[in-house]
C-alpha cells in the first residue's frame, strides 16, 4: 500500500508519480502537475494529475501537483468555489457562480488530492464487487480514509 498523499497514479500513462520533496531528488519527469481547461465562460474542466515533462497535455491551466496537498491544496481548490470575502469586498460584487464546469470531476480532483487513500483506492471503484459492498451505505462513509484503507485491503486481489 502506498503511503497515502504521497503516491499519484497519472491519466495518462497510469505509472506512478511522486510528490516533490526536495528529499527525494526527484527527476522532473517523475514529478506531477494538475493540469486543466477551461471553456468561453472560464469554467474548469478536464482535471487531469500527470507526469510533468512525459505525459503533459499540453492544457492551459495548470500547477505543480503539491500546490494541491495539505493547507495550500485547500485554499487553492477552495478559490475554484468562490474566490472569498476579500475579493467580493475589492469588486464589490457576490461572486454567484463557481469557477467548475463539472463537480464531480472536480471534487474527484479534491478527493485524489486532500483525501488519504483515495487515489489508491479509486482504482477499484468501478468494480463489482466493491459497489455491491456499498450499495447499502450512505454518501460519507465510501469516502472516509478508513474505509478507503479497507477497500484497498479487501479488494486488492479480487478487482484487478
Amino acid at each position: 500500500m502506498d503511503k497515502p498523499l504521497t503516491v499519484w497514479y497519472c491519466d495518462v500513462c497510469g505509472e506512478k508519480i511522486y510528490l516533490n520533496d526536495a528529499s527525494k531528488n526527484l527527476k522532473p519527469e517523475e514529478t506531477g502537475i494538475v493540469q486543466w481547461k477551461r471553456d468561453e465562460n472560464f469554467k474548469a474542466y478536464g482535471f487531469k494529475i500527470t507526469h510533468k515533462i512525459k505525459c503533459d497535455l499540453n492544457y492551459p491551466s495548470w500547477f505543480p501537483l503539491e500546490d494541491f496537498i495539505g493547507d495550500k491544496g485547500r485554499a487553492l481548490l477552495l478559490s475554484f468555489l468562490n474566490p472569498g470575502p476579500i475579493k467580493e469586498r475589492l469588486y464589490k460584487k457576490k461572486f454567484a457562480e463557481a469557477e467548475i464546469k463539472d463537480f464531480s470531476e472536480f471534487f474527484d480532483l479534491f478527493h485524489r488530492v486532500q483525501t488519504p487513500y483515495y487515489e489508491e483506492a479509486r482504482k477499484y471503484f468501478n468494480c463489482s464487487e466493491v459497489l455491491d459492498y456499498f450499495s447499502d451505505d450512505n454518501e460519507i462513509n465510501p469516502y472516509l480514509p478508513e474505509t478507503l484503507k479497507k477497500i484497498i485491503e479487501k479488494f486488492n486481489n479480487i478487482c484487478e
